[in-house]
């Protein structure tokens, strides 16, 4: 057969009528329909998924920094504690050096006999 009957044939066809078509149109059309649902299956319910993964994905990374983040604050927490009663005992300690209220009063005072002394 040459292309040309190929294509008569073809032509022809009755697509009432499968039962009369030649095998192998037969044997292709039903590869083809196999293949078209098998690429609808696939973008009907892989292509969303594989949508859904990319998103999770990107939405993990962003977690897994920001966890990463706050497991070294929580891990410097104690050092943090630390140094923050340091720091309330030194400025308890500079507290205390200064005047009291009573002593605010006679500060002035000399502050401002040295003054008119000068």
């Amino acid at each position: 057969m040459n292309a040309q009957e190929i294509l008569n044939e073809l032509q022809g066809l009755d697509a009432n009528n499968v039962g009369s078509w030649p095998m192998y149109v037969y044997v292709s059309a039903c590869i083809l329909l196999f293949c078209l649902a098998i690429g609808g299956g696939y973008y009907q319910f892989v292509i969303p998924k594989l949508e859904l993964l990319e998103r999770s994905q990107a939405e993990e990374k962003i977690l897994r920094t920001d966890f990463e983040k706050k497991q070294k604050k929580v891990a410097s927490l104690d050092a943090y504690r630390k140094q923050l009663a340091e720091m309330e005992k030194s400025f308890a300690g500079m507290l205390r050096q200064l005047p009291s209220k009573t002593e605010v009063a006679n500060l002035l005072n000399d502050i401002s006999q040295t003054r008119v002394a000068s």
